[in-house]
């Protein structure tokens, strides 16, 4: 039933998504993949790195099992994106009911089930089984299954409450609803899986050595539950002839998928050092389960060189993370001001955004700004909570270190900026730890106060400690919990309506981080696709306000004055873009594209040259080099380079068009007829006078014009 719910709050949650379209880098790197559209050859999605089939190629990352993941959406539901969205909310329902779980073993309430379901069926079978007021004394005295034991039920409680926070977090939205997200969701999944196979495996231990068994439910006497024969357990609490299968068989593998997915979980060794060091003190043989988990990390590590080769990194660019021209001491001081609106986000989450680049981030040069004030009394508090949890509450040390480790890989970004200064997806996992964290500090207070003794272990009934929360605080702890996941329901679900195109996600990101330049530059690229060439034009400026050496919104100010007409001011605009951004392929391209409107063909060519030199995958340039060559008179030239282009995008719809004019005037109507078909399926919104021209065509009409 707690399973159900959970999914079923959760979906509901991010349901808007499902009629969401392909955005941001999903087109280039999902839509316009070869290797997501062919599955023929699988064994290659393991030899390329993410990004290296997509139009715009790199070798920083190597996440195959999310390219798979991919490819087999596209195999089994097409290029509808619904089949993608379905899966990332899917795979998130799965992580929240996986967190349940792992809470419920982590706080010692049934180290050796399999659901809270289960603990729940326990509490009910020897509710009944509990003698009357009226029984015999003998009833009354029996130590014996006869009592039940209210622990397994609270913990469900605080572990249902917990999961279900973290599920509807808006600040998971940009994992969910986004369809490249799927990387953290992805990993989250392997590593919760990891974490469950471990901890089955190698229950917590009190602090006297001996495994946490659920309180007065008699495990020397009936054994797991259900009653099936009890295990044979070491000292150490570890199953004998489970544990280490267990470890072998399910939880290195596991962590070796999450490698595979996203590679910032290769904290895992050290968290599982401090799960051994703090839920298992005295346990024997701790120190060789880290090892286990570090060789498995170290043959990630090979099989991610053998495939990325020395070139494991990308150029960062300055307005997406502007510390890659600062110094060290600076990009400290401003790590914490990051800090600080991770922590926002968690605790706040209703300003929402896809960007958060140049300058809306403050940069802090002197430790004795304001500013940095909060962040430090933050990691105060984190220390402070760490030593505490460390000796009182190993659950909550555990959900700590979680968040501290995790968190420390996302800042660690600042310091050695290797990404965008900050995303919301990067808080995917560490947002995790806390939820764990809150269970685990709401549950000790719970029991502790429900038992009066701390560290009792004497048994509580069921029904006297769930009665007893008001008076303990769990009526308002829950009443708490409720009012703020129905907030969080509601800001998950306006973020998933407004993932579901560029368009809303962009307007809504400017107002959210007004100061923004590339929030400013993607709103400005989505009015010029759509031909509102004024709108497109003004967001342009207020990028360049911000940021006034910011080479694609140039570019961009240069390729609406060619839409426009303003032949001399395009050209000016984008070999100023051009000389801000020399290796961009894309400002060459445009301006190759504006050389040869202007018919100075051969600087066209020889600047389309150099552009296709930069990303030889490019389809926009191979679009851009035919359309010359149809100038030229060169027909035979300018198709080659067209089918090249549909064969590296076949979403290119300015090729399609192209073609189907080439075939017309060749005297080949049926393949041009053909053409015109497919770019009635595939071609956007914004072209929708021209696709309605394109089927009174096919109707017979006559039809004239260019996509562009």
């Amino acid at each position: 039933m707690a399973s159900a719910l959970l999914v079923a709050a959760v979906f509901s949650a991010y349901a808007p998504s499902l009629s969401g379209d392909f955005v941001v880098d999903d087109v280039y790197f999902i839509k316009e993949s070869p290797l997501v559209r062919d599955l023929s050859h699988p064994a290659t999605i393991f030899s390329s790195a993410f990004w290296e089939s997509s139009s715009r190629p790199g070798k920083s990352y190597y996440r195959p099992l999310v390219v798979l993941s991919h490819a087999l959406n596209f195999y089994f539901g097409g290029d509808d994106p619904r089949g993608y969205h379905l899966l990332n909310i899917s795979l998130h329902c799965v992580n929240a009911v996986l967190l349940m779980f792992l809470i419920c073993s982590l706080m010692g309430a049934l180290p050796h089930c399999v659901t809270p379901s289960a603990m729940t069926r326990e509490v009910s079978r020897q509710s009944r089984r509990s003698p009357s007021p009226g029984g015999t004394a003998a009833a009354r005295n029996d130590p014996g299954p006869q009592r039940a034991d209210g622990r397994p039920a609270a913990i469900m409680i605080v572990s249902f409450l917990a999961a279900w926070l973290w599920g509807l977090h808006p600040v998971n939205s940009e994992s969910v609803a986004w369809i490249s997200g799927r990387t953290d969701i992805l990993a989250t999944l392997f590593l919760l899986i990891s974490l469950l196979a471990y901890v089955r495996a190698f229950p917590p231990l009190q602090r006297d050595g001996r495994a946490s068994l659920p309180h007065g439910t008699h495990a020397e006497s009936e054994g797991a539950v259900g009653g099936s024969a009890p295990s044979s357990s070491s000292n150490d609490g570890e199953v004998v002839g489970q544990g280490w299968t267990l470890l072998v068989l399910v939880s290195a593998p596991a962590f070796f998928l999450a490698l595979l997915c996203k590679e910032s979980v290769v904290f895992y060794p050290l968290l599982v050092a401090g799960y051994e060091a703090a839920v298992r003190p005295r346990a024997l043989r701790s120190w060789l389960r880290p090892c286990l988990f570090a060789a498995v990390l170290a043959a990630y590590l090979l099989c991610r060189r053998a495939v990325l080769g020395e070139s494991q990194g990308g150029e960062v660019y300055f307005a997406a993370n502007p510390l890659v021209a600062e110094t060290f001491y600076v990009r400290v001081l401003s790590g914490l001001a990051v800090f600080g609106e991770y922590l926002r986000l968690l605790l706040f989450p209703l300003r929402l955004s896809v960007d958060y680049s140049y300058e809306q981030l403050p940069i802090l040069r002197s430790i004795f700004d304001l500013r940095c004030l909060a962040p430090l009394l933050a990691v105060a508090a984190l220390v402070m909570g760490l030593r505490i949890s460390w000796k009182r509450n190993p659950a909550a040390f555990f959900g700590l270190a979680l968040f501290v480790i995790s968190g420390a890989l996302v800042l660690a970004n600042a310091l050695f900026p290797y990404a965008p200064l900050m995303a919301e997806r990067f808080m995917y996992l560490p947002s995790m730890g806390l939820a764990t964290a809150l269970a685990a500090g709401l549950g000790r207070r719970f029991l502790v106060l429900g038992q009066g003794v701390q560290g009792s272990r004497t048994s509580v009934p069921a029904r006297s400690l769930v009665a007893g929360w008001p008076r303990l605080g769990g009526g308002a702890a829950f009443a708490s919990a409720v009012l703020v996941a129905a907030a969080f329901f509601v800001r998950s679900n306006a973020r998933a309506y407004e993932w579901r195109s560029e368009l809303l996600l962009f307007e809504s990101a400017v107002e959210s981080t007004p100061k923004s330049s590339i929030a400013h530059l993607g709103l400005a690229n989505e009015y010029y696709e759509r031909g509102r060439f004024d709108e497109a034009d003004r967001a342009y400026h207020e990028a360049l306000r911000i940021y006034p050496r910011f080479g694609l919104a140039v570019a961009g100010s240069g390729n609406v004055a060619m839409a426009q007409g303003r032949t001399g001011e395009a050209l000016r605009l984008l070999r100023r873009a051009a000389a801000l951004l020399p290796r961009s392929d894309e400002v060459r391209s445009s301006l190759g594209a504006a050389l040869g409107a202007a018919g100075r063909l051969e600087e066209a060519v020889a600047e389309l040259d150099r552009a296709l030199a930069l990303n030889p995958a490019s389809s926009e340039i191979r679009n851009n080099l035919g359309n010359i060559q149809r100038i030229r008179g060169d027909r035979s030239e300018a198709e080659r380079l067209w089918r090249e282009s549909l064969e590296l995008n076949p979403y290119n719809v300015e090729s399609l068009y192209n073609l189907a004019q080439l075939c017309r005037e060749s005297g080949r109507e049926p393949e041009a007829r053909e053409y015109l078909r497919r770019f009635v399926e595939i071609a956007p919104d914004s072209l929708a006078d021209l696709k309605e021209k394109v089927r009174r065509d096919l109707s017979g009409a006559a039809v004239h014009g260019s996509p562009h």
